[in-house]
């Protein structure tokens, strides 16, 4: 679609469908034998049944799909929500192409549709009157336009609220005005409509129609091709934003509108942000810090050609920023604020679709958890979906609300050029970690509809629309003129639990009876509980037991249900009631000619739900099992041997346990690499200890690394880390967990099985620690042994380890600093006159590790006044930045009480705030220096001291002569009064830096009252970083300064005084003198004497008789000059002869050489 202007710019604005080079590739065929075939298929299968069960099939109802169909290439479902009003429950989609059943005489100025809701049947859409005029002329005060709607995109960006004062956004960013007859300004424009989308309520909001804004005197388009409504949002706050990305050419910006219809425009500083960066390609908001307003997210995808997104206060000042990873991805296409973690905070999440991987544009998500303070934490890895090429991953994002109600917010991201083009939706759930890295589902559109195209262009915000709680979806498919209704789920959130009467036997043991003969039986507990949303009161599952599953093959089982040792799996249907739990026994048989009674049997318990009896109760959007809640439990029994005669091994454990820190510290530093070492001895001072565990409880943040078994212990050490339901109510575990449910994790190591009499088992085990928060004051690592063997409570205390380890910091840093510009120069018109020039110290302030910085203080001392109490300097700004926040400058660097900054003395602030002004708009004069007498008490007055008209005399003030101090360093070592900021550094990473800006300008009217040699002087700053957090290791490897030095120098020094007249009389006597002397000389020697006329007639007649005299001069064989004939036809003005050189194409002649010319 062409945007029409004076400079001929275009724009794709992407509503086609979009083609990709995808080609199917044939996997190489593998010739084996049929039995390992049919094997390999079988376990295929079966891994992908168990994965697609719980994964890829979750709760979002696929098979009930409700579709909406709009008018043919009507762009119908580009954009789409779900909406509640007074009527009901509705679908509302934006059509950009289609005809206006309202605007007949207007070309395809495109249209919102409503659609009405019935469960699983579609009535139909029809359109939302919007407007009923034509191309009109619109003069009423204040807008003045002329109103061109051919091909606007209506329909391109929408939103809304849901409440009974919310309301409807639709936006049209190819709204002309025709300003002049050839020209249209591309301003575009929205509509607003109350909830229930009555016509009497519709607003226009043509943010960019003022005629003096469109085009600078430079010639940049400023609101000419603004394109307002590109991408809309609605705030929580009822407030709106728009995205323009057509402002300033194609730099971007964004259009605050509050709920009164009030707006306001932003345009980033041309100056910091690149043209054609497209700011506002997407737009959203959020809460990403714990004080303050809501914050503004926009996307720029084209930034750095990398792709940026912003993050702006409710004053458009830049707060936080994000860069992609790799050109042409264009990161930032897609934003979406929402709260994954519960914590109040908005977390950012951020599409890439065009990240190409391997064959190109299989596209990533970028997720980013708010940690506080300002800080937007990366995961590990982005979101990758199915990482198919031309998927075109993460081209649309919706916050859908919590699906599974679970209680943490969900999120949909579209593919919609996945599957030849058809398109995916992937699922993503929440949790307080972040996102699951894992989708819980994907829908491809070919199970829904094989007429699908795009699906996933578009998705909306989640609503629950059936009354069951559940958030359902609606979701785009622009390419067929669709929008599919998707339907969530009931959730069933299922427990499982299986114990055993039994769990330490002796295989000659005997425990029952069957038909008189005598056994060794174990009696099987399982029991099973449900709850949710949505239920009904009784549910039917289908659990199954596996016995003895370590076992290979079916002749080793040494369990089994029947007497016969051959049935080691069965099934039960049990039918549950909501909240209660129900319990079913089964007992086993152990068979009694056991080898091997070293390996426990591990029995498995799987359950799920029974699908007869939920498809004959008749409902349409079934129940599922929480994809995340484990139904599958293990009980695992163990033979007792080694032991007295009445077959129970009393032990007596012994546990000690040390731990070594990195680089042999007695504490722990903070962001250590290196893991730490806990070294763990068992003893046993009894009999055999059977299912011996050690237990290791530690901080949640510190990971398990690996194990190390001692070379003397025969036997083999695993370790791994529990499931938080299997936690033992350890010592430490209990005291901490009592106030903080997630103040510890476990680890627990299998040590041998058994621990003979009297034997020991010694292992190393290695934990990560590097992830450790500030706040950790000090490391608890607690050790537990404990076994299936009987030990008496009176030696349990040795059971229990302890080890303590104090934390704290050790940080090096390091300042550099550096002039923008390296140096300044000036001129004398530039000290008589009343120019000034900015420049810009900057400190890079930066920790060097291996610890992060908890807080620590800048001094900054920027010289105010020289010694004789001149101001040189007026500073305009002292600022703290990093990668990701810009530091407000009233909170992060301050004066102390009774200094007064000068902040925007020379430099003017635009009139929006964050804003650049343009050349066109008028801007407020400085004030500058006069003659008269400043008022007393006036301190930033500039006092200019009259100079008097002969060059090189000295000035006088009040009559009395002065002499000019000698000005050499502008320092507060040497100058009489400075400003003294502090500035507070916090929550500093290793590797991670800050940057310290100190802007100034410097006024060289005021060098007339000094003598400025022509090595000029220097200004100079100090910068002090100073720590004070009582936890630091050694202040004296953080504390740092560094002197910043911007050399001032003169580019014209003064022209040397004229010659003296005596000087020039005495030089010239003393020249004609030397020349009479010369001349007497030449003539005492003969020089001036002629020879007779007759002597040089002979001469010349032997001359032209015998040019060459038959010889040649000595020395000179080598110098013969031979010059070419001349060319008569070159004649010149003068009468003499010009040779011309005969020369190739590729010569080159300055000018031809005269022949009569023996200048050269």
């Amino acid at each position: 679609m062409r945007l029409q202007g004076t400079r001929g710019r275009f724009f794709s604005i992407g509503i086609n469908t979009f083609q990709t080079d995808m080609q199917l590739q044939r996997v190489p065929s593998v010739k084996t034998s049929g039995l390992p075939v049919l094997f390999l298929m079988w376990c295929l299968l079966f891994c992908c049944c168990c994965f697609n069960t719980r994964v890829q099939s979750f709760n979002v109802d696929t098979k009930n799909a409700v579709i909406f169909k709009g008018p043919p290439r009507s762009r119908f479902g580009f954009s789409v929500v779900l909406h509640k009003n007074d009527a009901g429950y509705w679908v509302l989609a934006g059509a950009p192409n289609s005809k206006s059943k309202y605007q007949r005489s207007v070309l395809n100025p495109g249209a919102l549709y409503k659609c009405e809701i019935n469960g699983t049947i579609s009535r139909g859409c029809s359109q939302v009157k919007l407007d009923n005029k034509g191309n009109r002329h619109k003069t009423e005060h204040p807008l003045y336009y002329y109103s061109r709607k051919e091909e606007q995109l209506l329909g391109l960006a929408l939103d809304n609220q849901n409440g009974p004062n919310a309301s409807v956004v639709i936006c049209a960013p190819q709204w002309k005005d025709q300003r002049y007859r050839n020209h249209y300004l591309v301003n575009g424009m929205c509509y607003t409509i109350n909830n229930n989308l009555d016509f009497s309520s519709v607003k226009q909001h043509h943010p960019m129609t003022v005629l003096s804004q469109q085009i600078t005197q430079q010639g940049v388009y400023y609101y000419a091709l603004g394109q307002a409504g590109f991408s809309a949002h609605y705030m929580k706050d009822g407030n709106m934003l728009l995205g323009a990305v057509g402002m300033y050419d194609w730099l971007g910006g964004l259009v605050h509108v509050d709920k009164t219809g009030r707006s306001e425009n932003f345009i980033p500083d041309p100056r910091v942000f690149d043209n054609d960066s497209y700011i506002g390609y997407a737009v959203s908001s959020g809460k990403f810090f714990p004080q303050g307003n809501l914050n503004y997210v926009t996307g720029a995808p084209r930034m750095k050609l990398t792709g940026k997104v912003y993050i702006w206060s409710n004053t458009f000042r830049l707060l936080l920023e994000k860069e992609g990873q790799q050109f042409g991805s264009n990161f930032g296409a897609a934003v979406l604020g929402v709260d994954l973690t519960g914590n109040g905070l908005s977390d950012l999440v951020v599409g890439a679709p065009m990240y190409s991987a391997q064959a190109g544009d299989e596209g990533r998500v970028y997720v980013y958890i708010n940690k506080d303070l300002g800080v937007l934490e990366q995961l590990a890895e982005p979101l990758s979906g199915s990482n198919v090429p031309g998927a075109r991953f993460g081209s649309a994002l919706a916050a859908i609300g919590d699906v599974n109600l679970d209680g943490f917010q969900d999120i949909a991201v579209g593919a919609p050029y996945e599957d030849q083009m058809r398109g995916c939706v992937y699922i993503y759930h929440g949790h307080p970690a972040g996102l699951r890295r894992r989708p819980a589902q994907r829908i491809p559109a070919a199970d829904i509809d094989r007429g699908l195209r795009a699906f996933g262009s578009a998705i909306g915000k989640g609503l629950d629309v059936n009354k069951d709680r559940y958030k359902d979806l609606i979701v785009g498919s622009n390419s067929a003129d669709s929008a599919v209704l998707l339907y969530s789920r009931p959730v069933v959130m299922l427990t499982s639990s299986l114990t055993a009467d039994l769990d330490h036997f002796h295989p000659e043991m005997k425990t029952c009876s069957y038909r008189g003969q005598e056994h060794l039986c174990v009696t099987l507990r399982a029991g099973f509980m449900y709850n949710g949303h949505g239920l009904p009161d009784y549910l039917d599952i289908k659990y199954t037991i596996r016995l003895d599953t370590y076992q290979p093959t079916p002749q080793l089982y040494r369990a089994s249900f029947t007497i016969n040792g051959l049935n080691a799996i069965q099934q039960t249907v049990l039918r549950l009631r909501r909240g209660v739990t129900e319990y079913n026994e089964t007992d086993i048989f152990i068979k009694t000619s056991v080898k091997d009674i070293l390996t426990p049997i591990n029995i498995v318990l799987d359950a799920e739900l029974e699908e007869t009896s939920l498809k004959a109760s008749g409902c349409i959007s079934c129940p599922v099992l929480d994809a995340y809640k484990v139904t599958t439990s293990e009980k695992q029994l163990h033979f007792l041997h080694q032991c007295g005669s009445d077959n129970l091994c009393h032990t007596d454990l012994q546990l000690q346990s040390s731990v070594s820190l990195p680089g042999h510290e007695s504490v722990f530093l903070l962001g250590s690499e290196a893991p730490l070492q806990v070294h763990l001895h068992v003893k046993n001072n009894g009999e055999a200890a059977y299912g011996t565990e050690v237990i290791i409880s530690h901080h949640p943040v510190i990971e398990f690394v690996k194990v190390v078994g001692s070379d003397k212990n025969d036997v083999t050490v695993t370790c791994s880390p529990m499931q938080s339901d299997d936690y033992i109510d350890t010592p430490l575990y209990v005291s901490l967990n009592n106030s903080d449910v997630n103040a510890t994790v476990q680890i627990i190591c299998d040590i041998g099985n058994p621990i003979p009499a009297n034997g020991d088992v010694e292992l190393v085990v290695y934990l990560d620690a590097s992830k450790l928060r500030f706040e950790t004051r000090q490391l608890k690592i607690e050790s537990l042994v404990r076994t299936g063997s009987v030990e008496a409570n009176v030696s349990l205390a040795n059971n229990v380890a302890i080890d303590t380890i104090p934390v704290k910091f050790h940080v090096i840093s390091s300042l550099t600093g550096a002039s923008n510009p390296e140096q300044i120069t000036y001129t004398k018109q530039d000290v008589k006159g009343d120019k000034f020039v900015e420049f810009t110290q900057r400190v890079d302030i930066r920790n060097l590790g291996p610890s992060p910085l908890p807080e620590a203080v800048l001094e900054v001392l920027v010289p105010k006044a020289t010694e004789h109490g001149d101001r040189l300097l007026y500073l305009d700004v002292v600022e703290l930045e990093n990668d990701n926040v810009m530091a407000d400058k009233g909170l992060s660097c301050f004066l102390p009480s009774g200094q007064a900054s000068e902040s925007g003395s020379l430099a003017t602030q635009p009139t929006i705030p964050g804003a650049f002004t343009p050349d066109f708009m008028t801007l407020p004069t400085v004030a500058m220096p006069t003659d008269e007498t400043p008022d007393e008490g006036v301190e930033d007055d500039i006092i200019v001291v009259p100079v008097s008209a002969s060059a090189g005399k000295k000035w006088s003030w009040s009559e009395v002569d002065y002499v000019a101090p000698k000005l050499t360093e502008h320092s507060c070592r040497v100058s009489g009064e400075c400003w003294n900021y502090t500035c507070a550094i916090s929550n500093l990473r290793a590797g991670e830096s800050v940057l310290l800006t100190i802007a100034a300008s410097v006024l060289f009217g005021q060098l007339q009252h000094y003598t400025v040699s022509a090595d000029g002087f220097s200004i100079v700053s100090e910068v002090t970083l100073k720590g004070r957090h009582p936890r630091l290791l050694d202040v004296n490897s953080l504390e740092r300064s560094v002197r910043v030095s911007t050399p001032v120098h003169p580019s014209d020094l003064a022209a040397p005084e004229g010659i003296k007249s005596w000087v020039l009389g005495v030089s010239i006597s003393v020249g004609i003198l030397l020349l009479l002397i010369l001349v007497l000389i030449l003539w005492r020697c003969g020089f001036f004497k002629r020879k007779t006329h007759e002597e040089l007639e002979r001469l010349m007649k032997e001359e032209e008789e015998d040019p060459w005299n038959g010889s040649v001069i000595e020395g000179e064989e080598d110098r013969v000059a031979v010059y070419p004939p001349a060319d008569m036809n070159n004649h010149n003005h003068n009468g003499t002869f010009q040779y011309r050189p005969v020369h190739s194409d590729d010569d080159y002649y300055e000018q031809p050489i005269s022949v009569l010319d023996t200048s050269y």
